[in-house]
């Protein structure tokens, strides 16, 4: 999903422009653009599946648990303060 965003520009508002003026040009390259986006993310997903999720349940487990050791206290950190009145 992250390569569409590539397409899109002001807040999914409009459309990307490189060469104003000429739409077609700016079509064939922000697809151009699009397309080596998506093949590279692809790679990435690719070589980092086995290591995120692996096949061994025990392993997967511990993935799981540095996950959330590691969320829990950012999502703390970064929750607002409670004010009272």
């Amino acid at each position: 999903m992250a390569q569409y965003h590539i397409w899109l520009a002001a807040d999914t508002h409009g459309l990307l422009v490189l060469v104003p003026g000429y739409p077609v040009m700016n079509i064939v390259l922000s697809s151009f653009v699009f397309v080596c986006a998506a093949h590279e993310i692809h790679d990435v997903t690719s070589r980092l599946l086995p290591h995120l999720v692996p096949h061994d349940f025990r392993r997967m487990i511990c993935n799981v648990a540095l996950a959330v050791a590691v969320a829990v206290p950012v999502a703390l950190a970064r929750a607002p303060s409670p004010t009272f009145s």
